[in-house]
């Protein structure tokens, strides 16, 4: 089993952090104004959205990937919660990733702790994306559809699964 690390691209680490600071102290000024007495009706309503916004972090925090596993049968894209498998015989074809940015979101995170979720682009069309560096991305077409991912060493990761790809 071969291993390729993920990791965070400088702007999207930045971004993360800045935008996760934020968001710990904007839910602990909220804890303050709420958390005293007297309680009333609106207290709670403001403690339900702190609660939400802090299970939204722990959820886009939890599905970000940690890295690739490539075994003779399966690439397997490690979350912080659950994994992606996509079986090696099911790949049709595999290329780099230019142009990141042109993608749409069309469920998931753009930007906080990577490209997480489901995308739209006019050449790959809908798109499960899993990248943490837009400037590594790999594209993975499958005949259940398309797949991005990244790691630290693309071309490694495309060289190895290209090796045992079915030629159609």
């Amino acid at each position: 089993m071969k291993q390729f690390e993920v990791k965070l691209s400088p702007p999207l680490a930045g971004l993360t952090v800045v935008f996760t600071l934020f968001l710990v102290f904007f839910m602990g000024f909220l804890l303050t104004l709420v958390g005293a007495p007297p309680y009333n009706p609106i207290n709670f309503m403001w403690m339900g959205i702190i609660a939400i916004l802090f299970f939204i972090l722990a959820r886009f925090a939890m599905l970000q990937p940690v890295s690739l596993e490539l075994s003779e049968d399966k690439l397997t894209i490690v979350r912080l919660y659950g994994k992606v498998e996509i079986p090696r015989h099911k790949i049709i074809e595999v290329y780099r990733k230019k142009k990141m940015w042109l993608n749409i979101k069309v469920f998931g995170d753009a930007g906080w702790f990577g490209y997480i979720g489901l995308f739209w682009n006019k050449q790959e069309g809908l798109n499960h994306c899993y990248v943490k560096n837009l400037s590594k991305a790999v594209v993975i077409r499958t005949d259940k559809g398309y797949f991005v991912v990244s790691c630290e060493h693309p071309g490694d990761l495309i060289d190895e699964l290209k090796k045992g790809m079915h030629v159609l």
